[in-house]
């Protein structure tokens, strides 16, 4: 029979109501009006068609069905709302919650939660509550719907246990999800198994069976005995299999239980998944086993400890990334230590040193490395280990070989489960040696050539300094070597430096070399100056062979000083040069004498009978010496430094072989140093004097005993014979003469503050032998001049003509200084191209000024007694300054080739002008010599001056008063009558002017 139903006890519901009555209760609908309440509510509930318009800010008012609402505190935000359900209703969801008004920009004011008045009962009362197995029930209720606190009640056959609370009710609470629903209590089972004979056994741990340490969440395989009171075996199959944790919880946990394959009484439990002692305890149907004494067990005491590691429960200590950081670096080459702290599925931490289970396995894939999957032999640290990033747990290390750089993506797992946080990204940087820079972020690169870095892990190579160079991989700015042309100047170098140009003059090899003195120049205190003697300086401050000494001025032994200004080397048998030029002297000089001698004579013998047309008459052209003076002064052009092309001066080179030097004889090399050529240079005079002295008394002696020699050469003194000889030729020979004595005082100052000769630098100045030259050259124009004014009243008596006739007998006589006055011209060419060899400019000046006033006066004065003088002095003039002005040009495009050929050209032009004019003027001379000597007298220059003077009277007798140029013609014509003029030629038109016309 079943049991009596204890009478149900109020369910515990927030809003007092009776016990529910067996009458049906009305159901939930959506009926516009509310159903009728048993009992009265605090206030009707507001009829859905018309609801109370929502206030102005706050909660709309709640309108629902089965319940009341109150509010206290208002509709604002944060008011609580008072909601009470009608009798049979209960709140859904948790009934102590409390309804408050919310908002927020979403979904404006609302409540929340939402609450709703629910019907308080069960679904009906299922079969599985209101029957059970080999046993009986007794329910207050057997409706559709059941009111909460609806009871069932059970009894078991006889000969069957219960298993369980002995009833069952409906009830409205939270399920396992905390959902609140209606729901029936457990109902109990009735079974044979008794659960004081029943046991567990056969706890196979899979290990030592004395062992109690298990594997956290390991499962283990049990048996379970079924018995009966009797002891009889009964199967479990249909038996809900129970494993309870009893300790150290607070309340009993049970475990999961399978059942393995069709054995009814083979099962497993999985142990719990955290570390820690248990006790467990076994049973079916809800109860636990009371272990018999003799066999079984029906408790177990179990030790968990932590499992393998599991990657996703093993946590990365170290290394960590820092804020903003996007990889974790590494050099390459070195191994990474990733620390992790272990923990096995479950979250345990590891608390074992015992590597053999800890398989760790890392896959890698960078952009230069491929993909690679290998497993590391990973080790765990001891809390307190030397390199244990934890002080408090033990830790697995998973070192990690970067070879190449290199941005890595490293993903690491253990026991085949990747670790959070993987992949991680590994920035493997090469560390880059000074001479090597970053390359791509991870490699490294060698610097380029004339680049370097000095440092590690340099993100960029620095340039060289300017004007230098290095090889590839130089690791200080000190590899980068300057680079031909330029040095690395003066004092410490640094990075910031550049390398300095070569100074002028010099040439730099590059690298560390200091500058050495190019070819020409030389190296001094004050830098490098270029080498007065062009060909001395081989670079170096080496001589070439044949100089020496201070800029290589000075001659070596066995050379000697050339007309060029260059070292020569002396000829094997220097003396027969030296007798060859006495030999010439010898010569010239006789030949001279003879010369002097027939014009002596004469001038004796004619100049009674022929007046002074005939002392003037020539035995040789004059021209000549013209032509030869004039180049003369072409080969001082080319002589100056006016930066001829060579190929100019090439063609030039050949004229200044007229400026006779002394030293086209090698006499230095025979005589042995300048000096010693120097006092030579003197005695010259003293050899031709002596010459001259012994020509004299061989004169002298003839004239006593020849008569006719005495009647023809009058009694000459010694001084005025030298004087004849030396009148006659030292206008031919004063440019060479005045070069060679002047050129003693050119003097340039050399570097280091002395002087020298500038035609042998050689040669120091202003020391005794060059004032010993100083007399002669200023004494040699002075004489001249002053012997041709102290016969300036004598000019064509036989002996003063004898003496000084040479210096002006070409000359009309009011300009008998005219020789003077060329030789004075001649002087200021020599200065010019003697002293001012360093000053272009101003010898270019000097050399056309000079010219031109010659040109000017020549052609305004007409001097020379021959017209053919005049116009030959003139045209050759004219030349002169064409070489001047193409000396000037060539100078002025030193620094350019791209007028050679024209200057060349014009070069040409103007030699082939003064050898036509050169060429002409000395064939018209000779033809008049021959007409002059010819007895019909086919030319006679009185009578060509006559003319000109007739012809200058007949123009400017117009403009004269008539009475004026009537006495004047008469005047003229008498006198030509009674010269014969007319008939003869004899009158000297030259003496009209001078003289005749002034007493007019």
């Amino acid at each position: 029979m079943p049991p009596p139903l204890p009478s149900p006890s109020p369910s515990p519901s927030p809003s007092p109501s009776p016990s529910p009555s067996p009458s049906p209760s009305p159901s939930p609908s959506p009926s516009p009006s509310p159903s009728p309440s048993p009992s009265p509510s605090p206030s009707p509930s507001p009829s859905p068609m018309f609801p109370p318009p929502p206030p102005p800010e706050g909660c709309p008012f709640l309108s629902f069905l089965n319940g009341d609402v109150t509010y206290p505190s208002g509709m604002g935000v944060g008011s609580k709302a008072i909601v009470t359900c009608h009798p049979g209703f209960i709140i859904s969801g948790n009934p102590s919650d409390d309804f408050i008004c919310t908002y927020d920009v979403m979904s404006g004011f609302e409540w929340n939660p939402s609450p709703q008045c629910i019907l308080d009962e069960c679904d009906g009362l299922p079969a599985d509550v209101a029957f059970i197995d080999s046993g009986s029930s007794n329910c207050t209720e057997t409706v559709a719907q059941v009111p909460r606190g609806a009871l069932c009640a059970y009894t078991c056959d006889e000969g069957f246990n219960m298993f369980g609370k002995p009833m069952s009710s409906c009830v409205y609470g939270p399920d396992i999800d905390n959902y609140y629903e209606h729901y029936w209590s457990p109902v109990p089972s009735c079974s044979e198994v008794n659960i004081t004979a029943s046991f567990a056994e056969s706890w196979n741990r899979g290990g030592p069976a004395t062992a109690s340490e298990f594997k956290a969440g390991q499962y283990v395989q049990f048996n379970m005995r079924g018995r009966t009171a009797s002891s009889a075996t009964v199967s479990l199959g249909a038996h809900e299999v129970l494993v309870e944790i009893l300790a150290p919880t607070s309340g009993r946990v049970a475990l999961e239980v399978f059942k393995l394959g069709g054995d009814d009484e083979l099962f497993k439990v999985k142990l719990p998944t955290t570390a820690g002692r248990y006790m467990l305890g076994f049973g079916i149907l809800g109860q636990l086993f009371e272990a018999p004494a003799s066999r079984g067990f029906a408790r177990k005491i179990v030790d968990i400890v932590a499992g393998p590691p599991s990657g996703a429960r093993c946590e990365l200590v170290d290394p960590i990334l820092g804020p903003g950081a996007q990889s974790y670096e590494v050099e390459a080459g070195k191994a990474l230590d990733f620390f992790f702290a272990l923990a096995d599925e479950f979250g345990n931490a590891i608390d074992q040193t015992d590597s053999s289970n800890l398989n760790a396995e890392i896959r890698l894939k960078s952009s230069n490395v491929t993909a690679t999957s290998q497993n590391l032999a990973a080790r765990v640290l001891a809390p307190g280990a030397a390199d244990n990033p934890s002080n408090d747990q033990f830790v697995g290390v998973v070192p990690i070989q970067f070879p190449n750089g290199g941005l890595y993506t490293i993903a690491i797992s253990f026991n085949d489960v990747d670790v959070p946080a993987s992949p991680f990204p590994v920035a493997a940087r090469e560390r880059c040696s000074p001479g090597m820079r970053v390359f791509e972020q991870f490699t490294c690169t060698t610097c380029e050539a004339s680049t370097y870095s000095e440092e590690s892990n340099s993100e960029a190579c620095a340039i060289c300094p300017q004007f230098s160079a290095g090889p590839a991989g130089s690791s200080s700015f000190a590899n980068c070597s300057c680079v031909p042309g330029y040095w690395e100047g003066a004092g410490m170098r640094t990075a910031k430096r550049p390398c300095e140009p070569c100074p002028t003059g010099a040439v730099c090899a590059g690298g560390a070399a200091r500058p050495v003195s190019a070819k020409g120049f030389y190296e001094t205190e004050a830098g490098f100056v270029s080498c007065i003697r062009p060909a001395a300086c081989a670079g170096g401050n080496r001589c070439h062979t044949g100089y020496a000494g201070y800029l290589c001025n000075t001659c070596a032994d066995k050379y000697y000083s050339d007309e060029q200004g260059q070292c020569a080397k002396c000829p094997d048998a220097p003396g027969k040069f030296l007798a060859l030029f006495i030999v010439a002297l010898v010569g010239v000089t006789g030949l001279a004498i003879v010369v002097l001698v027939m014009s002596v004579m004469r001038a004796n013998r004619n100049a009674a009978s022929r007046g002074k047309s005939e002392l003037r008459m020539r035995l040789a052209p004059s021209t000549l010496s013209m032509v030869v003076v004039a180049f003369q002064v072409v080969g001082i052009v080319a002589d100056a430094s006016l930066a001829w092309t060579s190929a100019a001066s090439s063609v030039l080179s050949g004229f200044k072989a007229f400026n006779v030097d002394l030293r086209l004889f090698r006499t230095e090399c025979s005589v042995g140093g300048f000096y010693a050529n120097y006092s030579l240079a003197m005695c010259l005079p003293l050899l031709g004097l002596a010459i001259v002295v012994v020509a004299f008394v061989v004169l002298k002696l003839a004239r006593s005993s020849f008569e006719s020699i005495r009647v023809q050469l009058p009694d000459l003194t010694l001084k005025a014979f030298v004087d004849g000889l030396l009148f006659m030729f030292a206008p031919l020979l004063y440019i060479p003469l005045a070069k060679a004595t002047l050129s003693y005082f050119d003097c340039t100052r050399l570097p280091n503050g002395s002087f020298a000769l500038d035609s042998d630098l050689g040669i120091k100045c202003y020391d005794g032998a060059w004032w010993s030259t100083f007399v002669l050259a200023s004494l040699a124009s002075r004489y001249f001049l002053f012997n041709l004014i102290s016969v300036r009243d004598s000019l064509f008596e036989p002996a003063v003509f004898a003496r000084c006739g040479s210096l002006y007998r070409l000359y009309r006589t009011p300009y008998y200084w005219g020789e003077v006055a060329n030789l004075t011209k001649r002087l200021g060419l020599v200065i010019a191209a003697v002293f001012f060899t360093n000053h272009q400019l101003i010898q270019i000046g000097l050399l056309m000024a000079i010219l031109l006033v010659g040109l000017v006066i020549v052609n305004h004065y007409q001097p020379y007694y021959y017209p053919l003088y005049n116009r030959t002095e003139s045209l050759l003039s004219f030349v002169l300054i064409g070489f001047v002005l193409l000396g000037a040009g060539s100078y002025a495009e030193r620094d350019s080739d791209a007028f050679d050929m024209f200057f060349l050209a014009a070069v040409i032009v103007c030699i082939i002008a003064l050898v036509v004019i050169s060429v002409h003027a000395v064939v018209i001379e000779i033809r008049d010599i021959r007409a002059e000597r010819n007895p019909a007298r086919l030319y006679s220059a009185t009578r060509d001056r006559s003319r000109r003077f007739e012809r200058l009277f007949q123009r400017e007798a117009a403009d004269l008063d008539p009475a004026l140029a009537n006495l004047l013609e008469s005047a003229f014509l008498e006198a030509s009558q009674s010269k014969g003029i007319l008939k003869d030629g004899s009158f000297d038109s030259s003496d009209i002017i001078a003289t005749e016309m002034i007493d007019l």
